[in-house]
């Protein structure tokens, strides 16, 4: 086990790739591919955020000392990006393309944010307070399965 305190951080990369490749299928009005690349991402996300809450989140928020005012703003902005997600989802059923394209991009900016947030204070700071239960954790990340997640994020 090493001591480096980055080992929370995950690559939020795929996401905003998957966003870009969703962009150009929109602009291309490949109606099919839109709706398969979205359903892939959203389910990509939605797997990704499940394992923050009932991984991440409570393994920090259980460590008696900690301040919990991030864990609050980091949730909000799940549930922002879960209704950014919904927004899209029924701009692509209603296959209106101007719309569609506004709903991605405020889905891309409520992703980018958040994923920066993570990235530059919270993952790294947790990384380092929860370095005593790091074993415990990347077990528990590592087996996490998101279909049997006790809070189900559904669009």
């Amino acid at each position: 086990m090493g001591d480096s305190y980055d080992w929370l951080i995950h690559d939020h990369s795929e996401f905003e790739s998957a966003l870009h490749n969703l962009a150009e299928e929109l602009e291309r009005e490949h109606w099919a591919q839109v709706r398969e690349q979205f359903t892939q991402m959203a389910d990509g996300v939605l797997a990704h955020m499940a394992m923050e809450e009932e991984v991440i989140y409570p393994a920090y928020a259980d460590t008696p000392g900690l301040p919990q005012r991030p864990l609050s703003a980091l949730s909000a902005e799940h549930k922002n990006i879960l209704s950014e997600l919904r927004a899209l989802s029924s701009e692509i059923e209603g296959g209106n393309v101007r719309s569609a394209q506004t709903a991605l991009d405020d889905l891309e900016r409520a992703l980018v944010n958040h994923h920066e947030r993570e990235e530059t204070f919270f993952l790294p700071m947790a990384g380092h307070l929860l370095q005593p239960q790091r074993e415990e954790i990347e077990a528990r990340l590592a087996t996490f399965d998101a279909a049997a997640a006790s809070r189900q994020w559904l669009l």
